[in-house]
């Protein structure tokens, strides 16, 4: 199954916004993969945006309790983005 170009787009922006979340509470990839039960390896391909296949809401939602934040505050993340680049 092939993951679609638009889907590709939202995992990078909700890595971008995991990241900016995540260094705005001053916790270290190491700290938030411990905190939310996640590899390293895989929170690194999830900022990346490079796990588009399988990243799952339930990974969404843990990385956000884990950053004292909420899926929601991620999705708003991601729109702020989205609309940054479509003014460029």
């Amino acid at each position: 199954m092939r993951v679609r170009k638009g889907m590709k787009r939202y995992v990078r922006l909700f890595g971008k916004a995991i990241v900016k979340v995540r260094e705005h509470a001053r916790v270290s990839r190491e700290e938030l993969a411990q905190r939310s039960g996640i590899s390293i390896h895989r929170l690194v391909r999830i900022e990346n945006g490079t796990a588009a296949r399988d990243l799952g809401v339930i990974e969404l939602c843990r990385i956000a309790a884990s950053n004292n934040s909420t899926p929601s505050e991620l999705a708003h993340r991601v729109a702020e983005y989205e609309a940054a680049q479509r003014s460029r």
